[in-house]
């Protein structure tokens, strides 16, 4: 099972709006809804099958260049790539990040795990599937929880398994109502897939990595703005904004990850003359 490695003492910075080489998804939902399906649909092209429960939460992985999404789904590089920016380059590589999660997971397992999970990813995915209404009405119980946690989250809800839609046990008017309560809208924060037949799979997910990337900048303007009216500058490190090296054409097909464990604050051994050089270096707070 993978989870995200945090550390509760780590300050705010550096901020998510400044790392532009990496998206972070949280697929949540009812066991059985299709959600691992779905991943796996949008990363390997393919329709994939499995047992109710036989996988439980994982990380995946997705690298994606930056001039592709620009050019194949319609999001501006402006979105990427600040005025005077020369770090990022538009041929550099988004390493998209897919948590799969239960709702069992966001209820009763791990809540402290959990809570960080939600507030160091970018956005969310809600799913429930047409012939299961439990599954529908379990989506406030996490819509609740991530607006706990994250302050003006991107939350989409997908029904999924729309080939079964003849077979639903959901109207599209109770759909609506529900969004509509929630604050957001059946054009801008709604989809429906099918992982069988592929029908918006990708849609959907390019859907979301637009939303991030707007909101992004968004959040980089409103913090230099509030930076420079309060007279406390700070720069991203550079880490947060150097191109990643160019991708090999592997890179381009999905692969999967192998479950990553929890890591811990480790010390740092250094020199006398080193030591504060290194003092930051203790402790990670990352998706592995």
């Amino acid at each position: 099972m993978s989870r995200i490695s945090f550390d509760p003492n780590l300050k705010e910075w550096p901020l998510r709006c400044f790392d532009r080489s990496c998206a972070r998804i949280c697929v949540m939902g009812d066991i059985g809804v299709g959600k691992t399906s779905l991943i796996l649909r949008w990363l390997r092209g393919v329709f994939e099958h499995f047992e109710q429960g036989a996988y439980s939460e994982d990380l995946y992985h997705r690298s994606l260049l930056m001039h592709e999404l620009h050019k194949k789904n319609g999001m501006e590089e402006d979105d990427f790539i600040d005025e005077g920016d020369d770090n990022l380059k538009k041929y550099s590589a988004l390493d998209v990040q897919i948590l799969d999660c239960d709702y069992v997971d966001m209820t009763y397992d791990s809540v402290e795990l959990v809570t960080a999970q939600i507030k160091q990813c970018d956005a969310f995915v809600l799913c429930f599937e047409p012939t299961s209404r439990e599954s529908f009405e379990n989506l406030n119980g996490l819509f609740h929880k991530i607006v706990e946690n994250a302050e003006n989250p991107s939350i989409t809800i997908c029904l999924t398994k729309s080939d079964l839609y003849l077979d639903s046990e959901i109207k599209i008017d109770e759909v609506a109502e529900r969004l509509g309560a929630l604050g957001y809208s059946m054009d801008d924060d709604y989809e429906e897939v099918s992982a069988k037949t592929g029908e918006n799979v990708d849609q959907l997910f390019y859907s979301v990595l637009r939303k991030i990337s707007q909101y992004k900048k968004q959040a980089r303007m409103a913090y230099r703005k509030q930076a420079v009216e309060t007279g406390e500058v700070q720069d991203a490190t550079p880490s947060l904004l150097q191109s990643t090296p160019s991708p090999s054409p592997s890179l381009q097909s999905a692969k999967l990850t192998a479950p990553a464990r929890v890591a811990a604050p480790r010390s740092v051994a250094a020199r006398p003359d080193e030591e504060e050089k290194h003092k930051q270096k203790n402790a990670c707070c990352v998706i592995c």
